[in-house]
C-alpha cells in the first residue's frame, strides 16, 4: 500500500510545481507520466511481493503485459478527468475575469 500511496502523491507534487510552470503541454505530460509511473511501480510491487508471479524476469514481463489493458484505461481516465478539471478551472477563471471587467465598467450610483 505504501507504493500505491507514494505514486498517488506524485501528481499532487507535480501540481505544486505546475503553479510555477503554467504551460499547457505540461499538464497532460505530467498526467501521462504519473499514470505510467503508477503502472510501473505498482505492478513491480505485485510481482516482487505477491504470490501470483515467481521472481524471475519472464514473470515480471508477464505481470506488465497482463496489466496493459489497465494502463490504457487508467491513462484515458486520467487524461479525461485532468482535461475536465483544468479546463473547468480555466473557464471559471475566464468568467471571473469577465465579470470583474463588467463590474469595473458599470457606472457607480
Amino acid at each position: 500500500m505504501i507504493a500505491v500511496y507514494a505514486t498517488l502523491a506524485l501528481p499532487a507534487c507535480a501540481g505544486a510545481l505546475s503553479r510555477t510552470l503554467r504551460r499547457p503541454l505540461f499538464i497532460p505530460t505530467v498526467l501521462a507520466l504519473s499514470s505510467l509511473i503508477f503502472f510501473l511501480v505498482t505492478n513491480f510491487v505485485v510481482w516482487a511481493f505477491g504470490p501470483m508471479y515467481p521472481a524471475n524476469a519472464a514473470r515480471l514481463a508477464e505481470c506488465y503485459v497482463v496489466a496493459l489493458p489497465f494502463l490504457g484505461n487508467m491513462l484515458a481516465g486520467d487524461l479525461l478527468w485532468g482535461f475536465v478539471l483544468f479546463c473547468g478551472y480555466w473557464l471559471l477563471q475566464g468568467i471571473r475575469a469577465a465579470n470583474a471587467r463588467t463590474t469595473a465598467l458599470r457606472p457607480q450610483p
